[in-house]
């Protein structure tokens, strides 16, 4: 199933392509190094962008979260890493990969006091929800709440690395 990730958030660059990558390429699979540079050629001969230069600075996306109201992210699901996925700029920027487990999260989102984040049931502290969001690529957790537009959300985290659950 494709896992679409748009370039920006709220306007700023959000760098999730090169923060995936950055999560594939730390899972030390020779095969996907090698395939690094032709998805990132791909990217920029497509798009006319170059999605900037990775290095062991970049801290790795290894998880998303989406709703799934119709229950269809599963353990073993096959991950299109895609942008662009309505325009002839379509592309998908990574390796297919399986899902490796899956987590429910609700967040609740209303005042700086009031919000928090809960997995599998268990409420996180403060300096976990601060993990999840970097782990999911957020620069801070400024924008991760920012993203979530100050409203409740449940839905599912989406793991395609090993050994990063809650």
């Amino acid at each position: 199933m494709n896992l679409i990730y748009k370039e920006k958030l709220n306007k700023k660059d959000n760098h999730f392509v090169l923060k995936i990558w950055a999560s594939i390429l730390a899972m030390n699979n020779h095969s996907f190094c090698s395939l690094y540079n032709q998805y990132y050629n791909g990217y920029r001969l497509k798009t006319g962008v170059e999605w900037g230069d990775y290095n062991k600075s970049v801290k790795p996306k290894i998880h998303t979260i989406r709703a799934d109201k119709k229950d269809r992210w599963k353990v073993g699901t096959k991950i299109h890493f895609v942008i662009n996925p309505y325009d002839t700029k379509r592309f998908q920027f990574a390796p297919i990969l399986k899902v490796t487990a899956i987590q429910t999260i609700q967040i609740r989102n209303i005042f700086n006091d009031a919000n928090g984040v809960s997995i599998d049931g268990r409420e996180l502290s403060k300096e976990e929800i601060q993990e999840l969001a970097f782990n999911d690529g957020f620069d801070t957790v400024k924008d991760f709440w920012d993203y979530f537009k100050w409203k409740d959300f449940e839905g599912k985290i989406i793991h395609w690395t090993q050994g990063s659950n809650y």
